[in-house]
């Protein structure tokens, strides 16, 4: 995208327009690997099932929306370009897409009132309370 707002986003063709949409891919689904990291080890197994499910459809839907968003390359660049603040080359396109990511948000809701819940009641991930001043087991 650099590369093109300097050169005056003349060519959009082939590669361009696939590292683009990979790239707006990665950036759509490492947000939801951000908010797994965050309580990844705090849920249980109904926890770990709603993240990896909220994952999953985060993975599915971000592919889609980078595949949407390729071919309008050369309207985005354009728009970038001319300091134009008209976002509709980006948002018609993913309007629906970035709606299903709801789910995604819904599934991280519910992992995440786990955490909450394993941690407001003492619980370790297995299901064991914590023992202050002592470790608990390992899952090994």
């Amino acid at each position: 995208m650099a590369y093109l707002s300097v050169s005056g986003g003349s060519d959009t063709t082939g590669l361009l327009r696939v590292e683009f949409g990979v790239a707006v891919a990665i950036v759509f689904a490492s947000t939801f690997v951000t908010y797994a990291l965050v309580a990844a080890h705090l849920v249980g197994r109904s926890g770990e099932v709603a993240m990896g499910l909220g994952l999953a459809w985060a993975a599915l839907v971000s592919a889609l929306i980078g595949l949407a968003l390729s071919p309008d390359l050369h309207p985005i660049v354009t728009a970038i370009t001319g300091r134009s603040t008209a976002i509709v080359a980006v948002t018609h396109p993913i309007t629906l897409l970035d709606s299903l990511l709801a789910f995604s948000y819904l599934a991280f809701f519910l992992a995440f009132v786990d955490a909450h819940y394993r941690v407001a009641k003492g619980l370790t991930p297995e299901g064991s309370p914590v023992t202050p001043g002592i470790a608990p087991k390992s899952a090994s």
